[in-house]
């Protein structure tokens, strides 16, 4: 990320939202295909999830599980690969319906977390924030790279006014 004042600006691989539509409704029922990378910097990327990542994304869940359970209730409903691709699959249908976006948090390549941008009111142009990070990749500034470059995505490429980190 490259930061001049106030602006930031990142490495934007894939920009999603230059095949969603103004009017959204004229794309309904037809099946887009996209994927949103941001560079945070040399060692961090947020990658869309896609259902590939699903085994690594259960796998990164369930050896910080514990650490993770006193924040995240529906940490102990997440028992297996087929509840963290059924997530994905569901994140990457309200991506499709601009409702959320979620994103893999990549540490030097590797999954280590999930942020995402989620309650996307385009009416009060509003969204929340959402994040969670494997217990070894605490303490880092991980998360707070990440959610500076989502919310400057946010507020320059989406026009969002308000964003709350919940």
């Amino acid at each position: 990320m490259i930061c001049n004042g106030n602006s930031c600006l990142q490495k934007v691989k894939f920009i999603i939202f230059e095949v969603w539509p103004i009017y959204p409704e004229r794309y309904k029922g037809q099946t887009l295909i996209f994927m949103l990378e941001l560079a945070v910097d040399d060692h961090i990327i947020i990658r869309q999830l896609q259902p590939e990542n699903a085994p690594e994304l259960y796998r990164t869940l369930d050896t910080s599980r514990k650490a993770l359970r006193r924040f995240l209730p529906w940490v102990d409903y997440n028992t297996n690969e087929d509840h963290s691709l059924r997530f994905i699959e569901m994140m990457l249908r309200k991506a499709e319906d601009q409702e959320a976006i979620a994103f893999g948090i990549w540490y030097n390549g590797q999954l280590s977390g999930v942020l995402d941008l989620h309650c996307w009111d385009h009416l009060l142009q509003k969204a929340e924030i959402g994040y969670w990070l494997a217990e070894h990749c605490r303490g880092k500034g991980i998360a707070v790279a990440c959610c500076k470059v989502l919310i400057s995505f946010a507020f320059e490429n989406l026009k969002l006014n308000k964003v709350e980190i919940k």
